[in-house]
C-alpha cells in the first residue's frame, strides 16, 4: 500500500475496495489492490490545530475527521465535505460541520454501516466511554458503556458493536436501532482476546464476523555468559 513516510490508521471503505489512512501531510487513501496512485482527500491544513489525527468513509464523498489536541482546543470530531472545500470562494469553516465538540476529547469516530449512527470514545467523565448518537444530526446520544471502553468497530448488520474496555478486554454490545438505540446485552468476545491497556489496539471486523487483531510480541531478553572470552578473541585476530 505504502512505502515512505509514516501511515496510520487505516479504514476499509464500505465496498471493501479501498483504503484510507493518515499519513505525513493529511488524509489519504487508495484501491487495496495498490493498482491506482495514493490520493490526498484532505489536508492537514483543514483543521484547526493543522493535524488530521484520524478519518473515517462517508457517503457522498465525504470524510469524518479527528484533530491532535491544542493548547486552546480539544480533540473534536467534525465532517468535511472536499467538494464544498474546493468551490470558488469557499471558506476553510464551510467544507466543516462539527458533530461532536467539548467538552473532552473524542476518540475513534465510527459510523453504522446504515449511515445512522455514529459511534466514538470521549474522556469527558474523567474516563474514556464508549457512546452512540444519531448522525448526523446529532443529540440523545447513548451511553454503550459504563465502566470504561474506547475503539468501538460496528458488525457488518449494524446490530453488534464491539469496543475493548478500559482493562484490555475484547468485548461486543448486542444493540438495536429500530426506533431509537438502544443496548440489549454486554458480553465478552468469546475469544477472550486482551491487549495491553492503555494502548491502542489494531483490530478489525469482518463482514462474517471474525475478528482480525495485530497482535502484540513478547519481548524476551535472555543473558549469555560466553567463557574464555579473552582466548576466543586472541584466535580470531583480535587484540
Amino acid at each position: 500500500m505504502t512505502s515512505a513516510g509514516a501511515n496510520i490508521r487505516p479504514t476499509w471503505s464500505a465496498d471493501g475496495k479501498r483504503v484510507l489512512f493518515v499519513g505525513n501531510g493529511g488524509l489519504f487513501e487508495r484501491r487495496a489492490d495498490a493498482s491506482t496512485p495514493i490520493r490526498r482527500v484532505a489536508s492537514d491544513s483543514v483543521l484547526p490545530g493543522k493535524r488530521i489525527a484520524e478519518g473515517a468513509w462517508l457517503t457522498g464523498g465525504r470524510f469524518l475527521l479527528r484533530n491532535y489536541p491544542g493548547l486552546t482546543f480539544t480533540r473534536d470530531i467534525v465532517m468535511y465535505d472536499p467538494l464544498v472545500g474546493n468551490s470558488a470562494g469557499a471558506t476553510q469553516d464551510s467544507a466543516l460541520r462539527t458533530i461532536v465538540g467539548p467538552p473532552g476529547d473524542k476518540t475513534n469516530p465510527r459510523v453504522s454501516p446504515d449511515g445512522k449512527w455514529l459511534a466514538y470514545g470521549s474522556n469527558e467523565t474523567g474516563r474514556y466511554e464508549l457512546y452512540v448518537m444519531p448522525f448526523p444530526a446529532g443529540g440523545g446520544r447513548v451511553a454503550v458503556s459504563a465502566e470504561g471502553a474506547n475503539h468501538p468497530r460496528w458488525s457488518a448488520d449494524g446490530h453488534t458493536l464491539y469496543y475493548f474496555s478500559l482493562d484490555g478486554a475484547l468485548m461486543m454490545a448486542s444493540v438495536r436501532t429500530d426506533g431509537g438505540f438502544s443496548v440489549e446485552e454486554r458480553h465478552e468476545h468469546p475469544s477472550h482476546f486482551r491487549h495491553t491497556a492503555g494502548t491502542d489496539p489494531f483490530y478489525d471486523v469482518a463482514r462474517d464476523g471474525r475478528v482480525l487483531v495485530a497482535k502484540e510480541l513478547t519481548q524476551t531478553h535472555s543473558l549469555v555468559l560466553v567463557r574464555n572470552w579473552f582466548s576466543e578473541l586472541r584466535k580470531n585476530g583480535g587484540r
